[in-house]
């Protein structure tokens, strides 16, 4: 179709009106394409003014004339009340028409339906089944959600070294939730051997792409020396982008760093900023670094006061005694002066 071509460049430069007056030339003719891609420009607001209602009633159109994408898409309003009131059942209804066709994104779709019971009934071994369907065909999430349900045993037989394999399937395709996994299956070595180095390698590889939880297992690879030399000044780089996105864990460990001045400037202010942070998610770690705080600040306050009253009424006693000594101190610099060479 020449809409196709304007909707992706294909030889000529983008053009979604150009792409829309073409796929509305061709819906006229009952194209099931045309009319689908012409909702997903209602949809996306391209050469057309965003409208969901107006690309509902096109992809249940395309979707009736048995187009897979359009019955997917039909299925995701459904699922999300776009365009139309929420109905679980019917998205799970059409998701089923298209993961009939093969349709990869429907197939991990209805996964997800029997995993929560949402349109369906909950049916762990029919969300296994799907998710198979879908890791089979190559779709990283359909992969990544396997392996979790190997790694627990949710309608297939535990299996670890099943669920690595599918893990590294799903991060080799760089999502990010599976670097992660994977980076956890070396660093304890389930269902693997036990190989810090991996697993450094793959939890900056989720670290980069910003999990939090990556980045904060990464610096505590860098602080113990773990799969990479020991660096406090990479792993308080890594704590900090963590914390940053209020992972607790990170925000207890760059409280620690403050506290002591491991790395950084000791700072007692960030210190309790931080354990502060840490401490209003529940960290317990956190909790009790602040109630020990509390305890050594009101100690040292009331050493403080205490010792400034005693030296102001102990003055008469005490000041001569120092003052002879100092008198001593100076004599003895004069004499080793004057008789020692």
């Amino acid at each position: 179709m020449v809409g196709e071509f304007y909707q992706h460049g294909f030889g000529i430069p983008v053009d979604y009106a150009a792409s829309t007056e073409w796929f509305q030339k061709a819906a006229e003719l009952n194209v099931a394409e045309a009319i689908y891609m012409l909702g997903v420009n209602y949809v996306n607001g391209q050469g057309v003014s965003k409208n969901l209602e107006k690309a509902f009633s096109l992809f249940s159109s395309a979707a009736t004339m048995g187009l897979p994408e359009a019955q997917f898409n039909l299925g995701v309003l459904y699922a999300n009340g776009q365009g139309t009131a929420q109905n679980y059942e019917k998205a799970f209804y059409w998701y089923s028409k298209s993961a009939e066709q093969g349709y990869v994104n429907a197939i991990f779709n209805l996964a997800r339906c029997y995993e929560k019971g949402q349109g369906t009934p909950q049916n762990y071994d029919k969300a296994a089944h799907y998710y198979k369907l879908g890791a089979e065909q190559g779709d990283a999430d359909s992969q990544y959600f396997l392996s979790y349900k190997f790694l627990y045993g949710e309608g297939v037989p535990q299996d670890l070294e099943k669920a690595v394999f599918w893990c590294k399937k799903a991060a080799e395709q760089g999502l990010a939730d599976a670097q992660y996994n994977l980076g956890v299956f070396y660093d304890k070595g389930r269902g693997v051997a036990k190989d810090f180095k991996q697993a450094v390698y793959w939890y900056r590889k989720a670290a980069l792409q910003g999990n939090d939880t990556a980045q904060e297992n990464l610096g505590v690879k860098y602080a113990r020396g773990q799969g990479v030399e020991q660096n406090y000044q990479e792993a308080v780089k890594w704590w900090t982008k963590s914390a940053g996105q209020g992972n607790a864990n990170s925000q207890y460990h760059l409280a620690v760093c403050y506290y002591n001045g491991q790395a950084v400037q000791q700072n007692f202010d960030m210190a309790k900023k931080y354990f502060s942070l840490s401490a209003e998610q529940g960290n317990q770690s956190a909790i009790e670094a602040l109630d020990n705080l509390s305890f050594e600040n009101n100690n040292r306050q009331k050493k403080s006061i205490g010792y400034y009253i005693f030296r102001i009424l102990t003055f008469p006693i005490w000041f001569p005694f120092w003052l002879a000594f100092q008198f001593l101190k100076a004599l003895w610099s004069f004499v080793k002066i004057i008789f020692v060479k």
